[in-house]
């Protein structure tokens, strides 16, 4: 039945699946420095493949678990956790996404680069990337007016905005609206610290502009499987809803500005007939994953960090590790490689 959810394990079903091909997949993943990769077919596991952090993986470890998962900061991937948190604070009605910044968290929240525009900036823009808000908070264009991919605190400004709506901190009210109800044993918020080796291109990443450090989203490519599998069946969770506003559950899986159509509300889309890559202005013909439905979504972070909800074939797709290849500057190679090879094996794909 489609309405299976797991409990504390997960139970496995494989038919119908090209096993020989998902082998070779997995096996190309771990190769390419991958620590965990998780494949959810109707609420059950087809792959559940765990290995041993490469050196390269090693160094962006959180901790490895007694049973082989491997709890790591998910990057960028962290933004669609923060989407789904939104669409809760929504439906409890303790945010209006149309409001501004400050309106929650005050005059200056944007630090001492503070913009003339400040004031304008809504929720909306943070979670749309259209704040005008560079890495370094500097001001750049008039909100709403553009779409830059944000690595530094004008995206993670959306957990002081959810923190101070809700009066309960970012690690409380995930607990309780998300980890908690799902399941997701392994995973939390952790400050981050910078390590030796991370690039420099992720500092902003790592800091607000009141030099208090910010929170990294730490989970398994299991834990995150469960996050997905709960967006997947409309932000439910074992016939339970958690909260999520449906209109906004709707509209963070669609286009969100016209800038760039492959970007929702802190989710990347596909379906689109072009796309903008993060950090880059050039348009990009076609769809985000070329070869996979119309109707993927994904949560992506640096290192090929990634959730990716396929509804059309009831799928979810996690992977967890260090970086696997190179990225182009249309983004990551391996994960446009990793989801077409899933889809490629799935019964439905197969059938003639």
């Amino acid at each position: 039945m489609n309405d299976y959810y797991p409990g504390t394990n997960w139970e496995d079903d494989d038919r119908g699946w090209d096993r020989a091909a998902l082998a070779i997949v997995l096996e190309s993943a771990r190769e390419l420095n991958s620590t965990d990769i998780a494949v959810v077919h109707r609420g059950r596991l087809v792959a559940d493949a765990r290995w041993q952090p490469g050196p390269v993986a090693a160094a962006e470890v959180v901790e490895s678990l007694p049973d082989g998962r491997v709890r790591q900061d998910i990057a960028s991937a962290q933004k669609s956790v923060s989407s789904v948190l939104a669409a809760i604070a929504v439906g409890r009605g303790l945010l209006d996404i149309n409001s501004p910044v400050s309106a929650h968290l005050g005059k200056g929240w944007a630090g001492p680069k503070a913009p003339p525009s400040e004031e304008r900036i809504t929720v909306r823009h943070l979670l749309t990337m259209t704040s005008g808000l560079a890495d370094d908070m500097s001001f750049v264009a008039e909100p709403g007016t553009r779409w830059d991919y944000n690595l530094g605190p004008a995206y993670h400004t959306v957990k002081r905005v959810l923190a101070a709506a809700a009066g309960s901190s970012i690690d409380e009210l995930t607990a309780a609206w998300l980890t908690g109800p799902l399941g997701m044993d392994a995973s939390g918020w952790v400050r981050r610290t910078w390590r030796e080796g991370t690039p420099e291109l992720l500092r902003p990443a790592f800091q607000y502009p009141d030099g208090e450090p910010i929170e990294g989203f730490v989970t398994t490519a299991q834990d995150l499987a469960r996050f997905g599998l709960a967006v997947l069946r409309g932000c439910m969770w074992n016939g339970t809803a958690l909260g999520a506003d449906p209109n906004y559950a709707a509209a963070m899986v669609r286009p969100s500005q016209p800038f760039n159509p492959a970007y929702g509300y802190l989710w990347w889309l596909n379906g689109q007939n072009r796309y903008l890559a993060p950090k880059n202005e050039t348009v990009f013909e076609g769809s985000f994953f070329p070869n996979a439905p119309g109707d993927t979504f994904g949560a992506l972070g640096a290192m090929d960090r990634m959730c990716v909800v396929i509804p059309s074939l009831d799928l979810v797709i996690t992977r967890s590790g260090g970086l696997a290849q190179e990225r182009s500057a249309a983004g990551s190679a391996f994960v446009r490689s990793l989801v077409a090879s899933v889809c490629a094996a799935h019964p439905l794909r197969r059938l003639p």
